[in-house]
């Protein structure tokens, strides 16, 4: 690290926490002096050519090869007096922004709810982001979900790990060995927003992804499903939350007319847990059943224009406004995951449009009978359950009525309350701050 950029952490760590968190660092810096310094730099900087196997050589330099200090106790004695939640700091290790990820919409949720209750919240890219497209990253962060430098600040990861932060938590896998081994906290967890290894074959890959659910950290879990399967499965110390809905930006809107032979679909061509193959394949099928049926799909722009001559049209990647106008429009909708449940089933019912989705344990946990229709991942089931909706009127209101009555017990809020409740009591025992 040069003398300017350590000059810029110390300035940055005496801002946010103080003369205690300079001493913090000089202790933390003091543990560290057996440290291979040639090893830990090498981890960091070597330019490998896949990303893939750059995380791996990252996670196994720092998770076995590099001698890490002893985590430094912190005394946060207060006994029974008030907690004054701003002296919080709080870290999250997120992937670079990615328009219209979903994932990364409800991190940004969880920040702006913590900022606002005064704590000090702070982010890092992990994996790395390479150095000329830092800047970039970085507006788009703060102009993705309008955060500002000072509100959120963005850390670089050398000065992240020159930090102590009371809570820390990990987004993604590849994080997690970081988070544990690299990141100085009083209180780690895990942001677990999917099962990670499904993000992969059988493999390394997978092995590395469900390893990092036995490191100890505790989990906050983006569904029941994904609650229960960490916990007893893996053993981790596991909270699950709902999914919210934005009600202001995703309801009811008369001013659209609804077509009764318009179907919606979701696709991610390069994302293969959200089964784009299935879902096309069902579409072509409903079409050929049914060809005065209009499809419509939205989410991936790099479909070839003309392949798929059963696609109507490609709304691509478009905005919470636009989405809302399309599920209004929408008498069905279908989207699939194969792994964790998404934001656009709860976003389509509040449109007043019919879903069709996977018949999972994960949708099973989230929604109750009846809200959705749930179907084998085949596409003959998958077009004939949106067949059935199209065509039998008193199935699909009843099934819009159940939907209704549902989103209306959810939100951000709630959800957001659930997060904050479950963080406060993980993290108590270790900070006594929360």
């Amino acid at each position: 690290m040069n003398l300017i950029k350590l000059l810029n952490v110390v300035a940055r760590t005496f801002y946010y926490e103080g003369i205690n968190g300079i001493v913090a660092r000089i202790q933390t810096l003091l543990r560290t002096r057996g440290v291979s310094q040639s090893t830990l730099a090498a981890s960091l900087t070597i330019d490998y050519s896949s990303q893939h196997i750059m995380d791996v050589k990252r996670q196994l330099d720092e998770s076995q090869f590099v001698t890490l200090p002893e985590r430094v106790e912190v005394n946060h004695d207060n006994g029974n007096r008030p907690v004054d939640i701003s002296m919080l700091s709080f870290l999250m290790l997120i992937p670079e922004p990615e328009r219209g990820s979903g994932g990364r919409m409800t991190m940004a949720r969880v920040l702006d709810y913590l900022i606002k209750k005064g704590v000090k919240c702070f982010v890092t890219f992990y994996p790395e982001v390479i150095e000329y497209r830092y800047s970039e990253c970085e507006k788009a962060w703060f102009e993705e979900f309008g955060f500002d430098a000072v509100a959120c600040p963005v850390l670089r990861l050398d000065e992240a790990m020159a930090m102590y932060f009371d809570i820390a938590v990990a987004t993604y896998w590849p994080g997690a060995y970081v988070l544990k081994n690299c990141i100085s906290a009083s209180s780690k967890g895990y942001f677990v927003q999917d099962f990670e290894p499904y993000f992969h074959p059988p493999g390394s890959m997978a092995a590395f992804a469900e390893e990092t659910y036995r490191l100890g950290l505790w989990g906050v879990c983006a569904s029941p499903w994904l609650a229960e399967t960490l916990s007893s499965v893996y053993g981790m110390r596991t909270a699950g939350f709902l999914l919210g809905l934005e009600k202001s930006e995703y309801y009811l809107d008369n001013s659209v007319i609804r077509e009764e032979n318009l179907v919606v679909a979701y696709i991610r061509q390069h994302t293969p847990r959200r089964g784009y193959e299935l879902i096309m394949w069902a579409l072509k099928l409903l079409k050929d059943k049914m060809p005065n049926v209009r499809v419509e799909i939205f989410g991936d722009a790099r479909l070839p224009a003309g392949k798929f001559l059963w696609i109507d049209k490609n709304h691509g990647i478009i905005g919470h406004e636009e989405l809302r106008i399309l599920y209004n429009r929408a008498t069905v909708g279908i989207v699939t995951s194969f792994t964790n449940y998404s934001l656009i089933p709860n976003e389509m019912i509040a449109c007043g449009c019919a879903v069709v989705d996977l018949d999972t344990p994960c949708m099973r946990s989230a929604f109750p009978s009846g809200v959705i229709t749930l179907e084998r991942a085949t596409p003959q089931r998958l077009a004939t359950a949106a067949q059935l909706l199209l065509t039998n009127n008193d199935m699909r209101v009843a099934q819009v009525d159940r939907g209704f009555k549902y989103v209306s017990t959810i939100s951000w809020e709630q959800s957001l309350d659930s997060i904050y409740f479950a963080i406060q009591e993980f993290s108590h025992d270790q900070t006594g701050k929360m």
